[in-house]
């Protein structure tokens, strides 16, 4: 109710007839959400974590130096503002008065130590590669950090708003160790960790003395790990929980005809695959890879199990991202060559292997439709459910054969193509290297001009799709559902669950 209720004598008269509880709706402190994930946190250090799931405990525990705002544009966050007085040097001005939940300051000191651990081997960080061109990093004062880089670095503030950009309490870091850390987060963000208890839930509390003054709203936030996604429904509509991670295709309407209940969705630059171990038999036989590549029905699984919501996919980079390339080399559904692929493998008569998936009904369905497209030329495949974090775990070891599962995607090309496909990459699940790809993603990442960067990374895409390692199946919306008196929250594209300005309708 704004200004133009105000526009008239009449308007204000019919206003003075309303309740005042009608005003005093707004945004409220106080209350406690309940929220699921579709498997338990992994780790709760952001150096050393690869799940996405974790990401939604990260978020809300700790700030980033550079952040996105809910459209994803770059904006401050603990950096207040930067300057870049040439191509291989950025100085960071930071925020002051910021304090981490056990009470020492955030400064140019902790900064440096966090983007020094980051980039240390040992740490094994899987944020190392998207800020890896960071030669030095000095302490210009007590609120100023200098980066130095060794080559002009188009990536840089992108990937210092996700887990390379994420500062932790140096102080409690070294006095827990790594391991216990881990389990005990300590941040500057919105809410601080209060408790942990695996694969039953995870609580967070406001945290008293945050930075951004009046926030966040809610109390408390209570993540629970529900990989069952009829379950999440069943909890979502009697009131058990109030935001859940994910809807599936099917329910959609069931939750839009709810009254009690609001479902959010929009487009992402998540895709979901079946991953291809290219470092052992049988899919170190490119032409194996290609074989499946093309059994594949990718319109019939979009239209009978994904509802034709969201967008069938064709390789790593979603349509809503500036570097998707539509001249990118594309696999089509095509037995025939599929059978000469088997052929040109050396494997006329078909193969077996073993398909690894989550527990989950969707996961499981769509695994199931490639095992019966698959079985139609000859290639045998066994199925087999891991939770989450078993699942996550084969992959990082490369011990499977074919692993269907999501990336959930970045609004920054580079991390999306450089982290799996590049050989310095540290998502490089599928073990695949190819002289080429690397040199097109080394030149994108040394580019400041969007337009050949976009040139690098068709001609990369181009290649990469026709090695298949991995066959690109869907790229899926983001799609939360919650309780109607949950406010202000919003479903961004990659993912992330911003809740410090969320707030509960009274």
């Amino acid at each position: 109710m704004k200004n133009n209720y105000w526009r008239s004598s009449l308007t204000f008269l019919a206003l003075l007839m309303v309740p005042l509880a009608v005003f005093a709706e707004g945004p409220q402190h106080g209350g406690s959400i309940n929220v699921s994930l579709y498997h338990e946190v992994v780790t709760c250090d952001p150096h050393v974590s690869a799940s996405y799931v974790d990401k939604q405990i990260l978020q809300n525990i700790y700030n980033t130096l550079i952040g996105y705002d809910n459209d994803l544009n770059i904006i401050p966050e603990l950096a207040e503002s930067w300057d870049t007085p040439d191509p291989v040097t950025y100085i960071f001005h930071l925020r002051k008065g910021v304090k981490f939940h056990d009470g020492t300051d955030l400064d140019a000191e902790a900064v440096k130590w966090n983007i020094d651990r980051v980039l240390d081997p040992k740490t094994k960080s899987r944020g190392r590669g998207e800020i890896n061109a960071i030669k030095s990093v000095e302490v210009v004062d007590s609120h100023t950090v200098k980066m130095n880089l060794s080559y002009p670095f188009s990536p840089l503030l992108a990937g210092l708003t996700d887990r390379a950009g994420f500062i932790i309490s140096p102080t409690a870091f070294e006095k827990m160790g790594a391991d216990k850390f881990a389990s005990n987060p300590v941040g500057s963000g919105p809410f601080e960790f209060m408790e942990w208890k695996r694969d039953d839930h995870l609580t967070l509390k406001r945290f008293e003395g945050y930075w951004e003054k009046g926030l966040p709203y809610l109390d408390r936030i209570v993540f629970k790990p529900i990989p069952d996604q009829a379950v999440k429904l069943t909890n979502l509509k009697s009131g058990a929980l109030d935001i859940i991670d994910d809807v599936m295709p099917r329910d959609v309407e069931s939750v839009k005809k709810d009254k009690k209940l609001v479902l959010l969705e929009v487009p992402s630059y998540g895709v979901n695959a079946l991953r291809l171990n290219c470092t052992k038999p049988p899919f170190n036989n490119k032409a194996l890879r290609q074989a499946v590549a093309y059994a594949i029905d990718r319109e019939s699984i979009w239209k009978h199990i994904f509802y034709a919501s969201g967008v069938v996919g064709h390789g790593p980079i979603a349509p809503v991202s500036w570097a998707y390339s539509k001249e990118a080399f594309r696999y089509t559904y095509d037995p025939k060559k599929a059978k000469e692929k088997l052929i040109e493998g050396g494997k006329p008569n078909g193969f077996k292997f073993t398909m690894i998936t989550k527990i989950s009904a969707l996961d499981v369905q769509v695994a199931q439709a490639m095992q019966a497209q698959l079985k139609a030329v000859g290639i045998d495949v066994n199925i087999v459910q891991a939770e989450g974090a078993r699942h996550f775990k084969v992959m990082l070891k490369k011990t499977y054969e074919g692993n269907y599962g999501l990336w959930s995607g970045y609004p920054e090309p580079d991390t999306n193509l450089y982290r799996q496909h590049h050989p310095k990459g540290t998502a490089k699940w599928t073990g695949y290297a190819d002289a080429r790809v690397a040199e097109l993603l080394d030149k994108s990442r040394a580019s400041l001009d969007v337009k050949k960067r976009k040139e690098y990374y068709a001609k990369a895409l181009d290649i990469l799709i026709k090695d298949a390692p991995q066959v690109w199946v869907y790229y899926f919306p983001r799609r939360n559902g919650l309780n109607a008196k949950v406010k202000n929250y919003m479903v961004s594209p990659d993912g992330k669950m911003r809740l410090k300005e969320v707030w509960l309708s009274k």
